[in-house]
């Protein structure tokens, strides 16, 4: 897969940071610093994967649902262990676009993914992402015949 190159400009747009505010994010190393694409090293730009990690690090970290989180590391959808509930809507959000139209179900979210409480993560991905996920209320049975419900 071929890395792409952002220019300044399209880093500013992406980012919706001002040049100055870059530049000295750069400096406190805040933001990644730019790759030098010439010899003399006047033309410079970002990876854009670079960015995205950058983006994904200052959600994670900084804000969700428009509330300021106290200085903590990034979330890892990795690890199972972490129960903040920023890291459980990562894993959550990973299982989903995994499992595609499959879906996933309660159970499997409480107990593959440590999901403590999947309503509330599912809720909080609709309304503070704006994502459009489906919930299927299913019924099934138990060996003896007796329902049970299953989203």
């Amino acid at each position: 897969m071929a890395q792409q190159f952002n220019r300044l400009p399209q880093v500013i747009e992406e980012t919706g940071l001002s040049r100055s505010t870059i530049y000295r994010m750069i400096q406190s190393g805040e933001f990644p610093p730019p790759i030098k694409l010439t010899p003399n090293g006047r033309a410079s730009g970002w990876l854009q994967e670079e960015i995205e990690n950058w983006k994904k690090s200052r959600v994670n970290r900084e804000t969700w649902g428009g509330k300021k989180m106290k200085n903590t590391p990034p979330s890892t959808p990795y690890n199972k262990n972490d129960t903040r509930a920023a890291a459980q809507r990562q894993r959550l959000l990973k299982a989903l676009r995994e499992a595609g139209s499959k879906g996933i179900n309660t159970f499997q979210a409480r107990h593959e993914l440590n999901i403590m409480m999947p309503a509330s993560r599912i809720h909080e991905l609709r309304h503070s992402q704006g994502l459009n996920i489906q919930t299927v209320r299913t019924i099934k049975h138990d060996p003896e015949g007796n329902p049970k419900w299953n989203t």
